[in-house]
């Protein structure tokens, strides 16, 4: 590993204690040198409002669909520090939030045991075994809002999905509708179509995106929101 590789400050945060020092004790064993500071405040946004304090990476305990407005502060705050997400698993819309935003890594718990205790964090950026191919990091203006990225990346959404399942109407039903929590039959009825077929919409969308457990994940692959900020709360948006 070159010296350029190597990354003096490591920021973990989480606001799970337990998980904070299981995700710090999972790094640090790959003894890289790393100095590795845990925080489990309450609110993400505090964390990085200390100034003069500038990491090497960060280490989020949360789920990038859910943390859009973190992640804009982050990039205006550290433009050039490289960010991994860590979730029991990801959804597609937080692969669809990392791809937007680039410099993103997702890395699930159980690839992180998979390379303990030998693989130390640079692994997991750099490694072929670990990490992939990465888009560029978008560059964000101190005048766009929170409101106007959310909108990008929901219209980015839907482009990139229609790549993914490609009838028109499976997308509008799910789209349009059960996100909206419109039930099947309540949709059959304003489509004028069976429930059965609003029933095949549906399992067509779970299985393009891979969900397995329709109550608890179908709507969040679906939809973004601004999550916890220091300067206004949540904006929840769905893809339209």
């Amino acid at each position: 590993m070159s010296e350029k590789e190597k990354y003096e400050t490591v920021l973990i945060y989480s606001p799970d204690w337990t998980h904070g020092v299981a995700l710090k004790n999972l790094f640090i064993s790959g003894d890289d040198g790393a100095h590795y500071i845990l925080r489990t405040d309450t609110s993400a946004a505090g964390v990085f409002g200390s100034d003069g304090f500038f990491p090497d990476l960060i280490i989020l305990d949360m789920s990038p669909r859910d943390s859009v407005a973190s992640i804009i502060f982050l990039r205006r705050q550290y433009p050039d520090v490289k960010l991994i997400f860590t979730r029991q698993y990801f959804l597609y819309s937080d692969r669809m939030v990392a791809e937007y935003f680039g410099g993103i890594w997702l890395k699930e718990y159980d690839a992180l045991m998979a390379g303990y205790p030998d693989t130390g964090v640079m692994e997991h950026i750099t490694s072929p075994l670990f990490s992939g191919p990465q888009p560029p990091v978008r560059i964000l203006s101190d005048t766009v809002t929170i409101q106007v990225v959310l909108g990008s990346l929901e219209q980015w959404m839907r482009r990139r999905l229609a790549g993914v399942i490609s009838s028109p109407r499976t997308r509008e039903v799910s789209l349009d509708w059960l996100i909206r929590g419109v039930s099947l039959r309540e949709t059959a009825q304003v489509l004028r179509r069976s429930e059965k077929v609003m029933y095949h919409y549906r399992w067509r969308m779970m299985q393009a995106l891979g969900i397995c457990h329709y109550s608890r994940d179908f709507i969040p692959s679906l939809t973004v929101a601004a999550g916890p900020t220091g300067w206004g709360g949540s904006v929840a948006r769905f893809v339209k």
